[in-house]
């Protein structure tokens, strides 16, 4: 089919077709080709109509007019007639009943006065002012509701009708509907909002090994595609525990009642689940909306975390608002989403045994001497920050060759482990444990002025003496000596080397006593060290 150049609203020069009926009715009869779209098909069919109306005498005869409005009954497109003053003269079946009007309910009825309402498919005022001043857009579109409930997109094609004279008579209007055509356009747009975001997600958990910031950002990510007023991540090992809360009530990690009740639902699903009506979770919706503080939970998405065969935990997207009510798209993406979570997860997993790996003595589980006097020089900076004394421990298993010799390295190790799970018993949760090396071992206790130390020091080599290590039901006495020293408060800064061997000349003391004793250094100043301290007396106690 040939294009046709269709004339500007408001033109009197019709271009005349030397068979315009016959090109009329080939042209509503046959349909858009193949290669030809559907506005296209339209604006050929609505060039040789106004052809029509506009040829011979320049005047709508009226055998014309009837057969013009018989084939717009045949069309499946929209086609309204109005007189210039906004009365509906012709209305075909098509609209009538996409619109659920009958002949009666519009015919002789002013447009704009009597039919304005949200089921309107043209604009109002607007309109009505091109039509009195002689000039409308050529094509506009618009979206009105069908009878059935459904919002239809109509492209509309105008052209004003004049008399013999000139004069502007009405309007008539062909409707072609694209509700589908915009439909795949914004399902082609939604997939690549989609891809991007998802491509966002991937970016934000390969570059960060925070947990909290990898979280953070997958947050972000996620919003732009499917709004989440309050987002969860929790994991399930060694027992649930929320390690990411957004939009709820602050809460500590261990799960409550209802978010445990929903994560293991989760995972007896294997699948992710949507749920459109919060009734639907049964008698614990309320106490999942109580735990997170929400009024009531309306709708929720929620997706296992995987990794492999292994399911990490849980993630789960909750709306309080009821004009919220998540679709099977954001579950979709949702899920989708989920893989690279659970990969970076398992990823800072792995990377946080790996550090602890790092900082933690393999064999008693305490700090190793590089993360000891890591976190101890930052406790020494805090303490004369504050002006706060702070102790320290140097500490050994008295007559432990002796253990190794007679029982074996493998007895040596236990021996190792259980003083240090002593250790960890008697001093307190804010003190700094560590193994400096072979079977001596440190603390940093801060907020400790010396005489407290020596009571700790004391509770300390108490407990291992009252504890022995049992080998196969008969006991294994062991004892330790412990040397202590201390920063008084005020003090200037000393370096964690300085004072544990401060503390370590102590230890000494406490070996020539005759071990199994607390020995003290009493001997420091408040000037900077000298680079070969001089040794001291040790104060013993009791």
């Amino acid at each position: 089919m040939t294009d046709v150049d269709v004339p500007q609203s408001g033109s009197q020069d019709q271009a005349a077709c030397p068979c315009p009926t016959a090109a009329l009715r080939r042209s509503l009869s046959c349909g858009p080709s193949p290669s030809e779209s559907l506005s296209v098909h339209a604006q050929n069919a609505f060039a040789h109509l106004q052809g029509d109306l506009f040829s011979g005498e320049g005047a709508l005869q009226l055998h014309g007019k009837k057969f013009f409005r018989d084939v717009l009954e045949s069309m499946r497109l929209y086609a309204l007639e109005l007189d210039v003053q906004g009365g509906v003269v012709f209305c075909n079946a098509f609209l009538l009943h996409v619109a659920g009007w009958t002949p009666e309910d519009v015919l002789g009825k002013n447009w704009f006065d009597d039919l304005r309402s949200p089921k309107n498919p043209l604009p109002g005022e607007g309109f009505r002012r091109g039509l009195r001043r002689g000039f409308m857009r050529h094509h506009h579109e618009s979206t009105f509701l069908s009878h059935w409930g459904d919002p239809r997109r109509v492209r509309w094609h105008n052209t004003l009708l004049r008399d013999a004279e000139g004069h502007v008579t009405g309007t008539l209007s062909l409707g072609e509907d694209i509700t589908e055509q915009r439909r795949a356009e914004w399902a082609e747009r939604k997939a690549r909002i989609q891809a991007e975001a998802l491509n966002k997600v991937v970016q934000a958990v390969g570059s960060h090994q925070d947990m909290d910031e990898l979280l953070r950002r997958v947050d972000q990510q996620v919003n732009r595609f499917v709004e989440i007023p309050c987002l969860l991540v929790a994991l399930r090992e060694p027992e649930w525990r929320v390690v990411y809360r957004r939009g709820c009530q602050a809460l500590p990690p261990e799960a409550f009642t209802g978010e445990r009740e929903l994560f293991e639902m989760v995972l007896r699903e294997g699948r992710p689940l949507r749920i459109a009506d919060g009734q639907a979770l049964g008698n614990f919706e309320q106490d999942l909306g109580c735990s997170l503080g929400l009024p009531e939970v309306q709708s929720l998405l929620a997706t296992p975390l995987s990794f492999g065969p292994r399911t990490l935990g849980v993630m789960v997207a909750v709306s309080a608002d009821p004009d919220l009510l998540y679709s099977p798209d954001d579950l979709s993406f949702f899920a989708a989403v989920a893989s690279p979570v659970a990969l970076a997860l398992e990823n800072a997993r792995l990377f946080t045994e790996m550090g602890n790996l790092a900082m933690t003595d393999s064999l008693t589980e305490l700090a190793n001497r590089r993360s000891l006097f890591m976190l101890g020089e930052h406790e020494i900076t805090r303490a004369v920050h504050r002006h706060s004394p702070i102790s320290f421990f140097m500490f050994d298993l008295d007559h432990f060759k002796h253990v190794n010799d007679r029982h074996g390295h493998r007895v040596g190790d236990a021996v190792l482990r259980h003083v240090a799970h002593l250790c960890r018993q008697s001093l307190r949760e804010e003190d700094l444990l560590g193994r400096y090396g072979g079977e001596e071992f440190a603390a940093v206790l801060p907020d400790t002025d010396h005489t407290e130390a020596l009571q700790l020091a004391e509770r300390l080599r108490r407990t291992v003496e009252e504890h022995p290590l049992r080998l196969e039901g008969c006991p294994l006495p062991l004892t330790v000596s412990v040397g202590v020293s201390t920063l008084p408060g005020g003090s200037h800064r000393l370096s964690l080397e300085h004072l544990l061997d401060r503390a370590d000349q102590a230890l000494y003391g406490a070996k020539r006593a005759g071990r199994n004793t607390v020995a003290g250094d009493l001997s420091l100043s408040h000037s900077a060290p000298s680079s070969s301290p001089k040794r001291s007396s040790p104060h013993f106690w009791p």
